[in-house]
């Protein structure tokens, strides 16, 4: 029996607080699982149409070439896509660290859970799991789209 089974069983401090393994996970690492990952695809999304936008319609007349070369312009955008990839696997390299880590946070049945608050601690791991993944999709999407198209065509009309 490890030390935190132990101390709930015992009737130790863990067990009057909703989640007595808490300690296990930092609320940093449950913040950057659940918000990474999000925070990453919004700064790639935007830095990107903000890049594209200046390079492209630097005047009232849109170019058919990024001004500064294409060459150099594929480049940033390739670069803020590896960025937010980065970012987005290391926010769900963490919160998949964090559910391993709360394993143990419910020792009682569901219900008896859900009216004390128990499982705070893993349920925020978990919805870190999901939300890292689907913005990890996301950002994989946009860098796809930034290497598939020719630059500025997605912007002219």
């Amino acid at each position: 029996m490890n030390t935190d089974t132990a101390v709930l069983a015992a009737g130790g401090d863990g067990e009057n607080h909703p989640a007595p393994l808490r300690h296990r996970v930092h609320v940093g690492a449950l913040w950057f699982g659940l918000t990474g990952a999000p925070a990453a695809w919004s700064a790639q999304l935007v830095a990107s149409y903000a890049f594209s936008a200046h390079s492209c319609f630097p005047r009232l007349v849109p170019l058919s070439v990024p001004e500064g070369g294409a060459s150099t312009f594929m480049l940033l955008l390739l670069a803020g896509s590896v960025i937010a990839l980065c970012v987005g696997g290391l926010a769900l390299m963490t919160a998949v660290r964090s559910w391993h880590a709360t394993v143990l946070e419910t020792n009682a049945s569901t219900h008896a859970a859900l009216d004390v608050g128990e499982g705070r601690t893993r349920f925020m791991a978990l919805a870190g799991i999901f939300v890292s993944t689907v913005f990890l999709l996301g950002s994989f999407a946009l860098a796809v789209l930034v290497l598939v198209t020719k630059p500025c065509t997605l912007l002219t009309y």
